[in-house]
């Protein structure tokens, strides 16, 4: 996982609003506002949301300041 430095305008709701609200688990966390809480903790990655994808990665990278990623191709 790449080391983040998040802006202090990084917050977990800011974060969430960006993600689907599918809720859907398959980043690992029980929910769309726990993968934020973990993104703005840093301590995952913003690619690991498959319903999202590539636009949810753009969206995310701006405020976390991440540079371009893309989802993994396997887990």
């Amino acid at each position: 996982m790449p080391e983040t430095h998040l802006p202090a305008s990084a917050h977990v709701t800011a974060i969430d609003h960006y993600l689907p609200q599918t809720q859907c688990t398959q980043c690992g966390y029980p929910s769309c506002e726990a993968y934020a809480q973990a993104i703005a903790d840093s301590k995952t990655s913003i690619n690991r949301c498959p319903p999202g994808g590539d636009v949810t990665i753009q969206e995310l990278a701006t405020p976390v300041s991440y540079t371009h990623l893309t989802l993994p191709t396997n887990r």
